[in-house]
């Protein structure tokens, strides 16, 4: 399905189309097939995190590869951090709580993690300071030289240009 949507700002009217549906709900698909290969089955929980705080699939998924290698058991021994988005259970990510057990559901991991950085992108301004407080640093600005946040980035570039790739063997 197609929307238009109109926009008036300072004077200026810019028309906008999207495409919401079926087209937007293959992307978190999509990019477990590229990023995680075997993971489709968390396409649905990735991409309702995705819709419900604006973050694009991509990007959740890609922080699924680099924090756990997309696997959803993944404990770091060293911090407790626990399931595909390493959630610390003493971190501000885990305001209820949880136990390390309940952080290994998927869901739960992917819902704190994608709330956590929603609330860092807009508290930083950009979707870099966001991933590099998520990552632990201090501050927004601590991401230039951060090798967490180019990884990232690094793998969102990388599965969009596979994305492309695949569309265009699809048309």
């Amino acid at each position: 399905m197609t929307r238009t949507i109109l926009l008036l700002a300072a004077g200026l009217a810019l028309t906008l189309t999207a495409t919401i549906g079926p087209a937007r709900a293959q992307s978190a698909a999509d990019s477990l097939a590229v990023l995680c290969p075997g993971r489709g089955h968390l396409a649905p929980l990735f991409q309702a995190a995705a819709e419900r705080y604006r973050i694009r699939p991509v990007v959740l998924v890609a922080m699924a590869r680099a924090e756990s290698t997309c696997d959803p058991t993944a404990v770091n021994r060293r911090t407790g951090a626990a399931g595909l988005l390493q959630v610390l259970p003493s971190g501000s990510a885990n305001p209820d709580g949880l136990s390390q057990a309940e952080l290994l559901a998927p869901e739960t991991s992917i819902e704190l993690g994608a709330r956590h950085l929603r609330r860092w992108t807009l508290a930083c301004g950009s979707l870099a300071g966001g991933l590099s407080i998520f990552h632990g640093r201090t501050h927004c600005r601590d991401h230039r030289g951060d090798r967490y946040v180019a990884r990232v980035l690094g793998l969102v570039g990388w599965a969009k240009r596979q994305l492309a790739k695949l569309q265009a063997r699809r048309a």
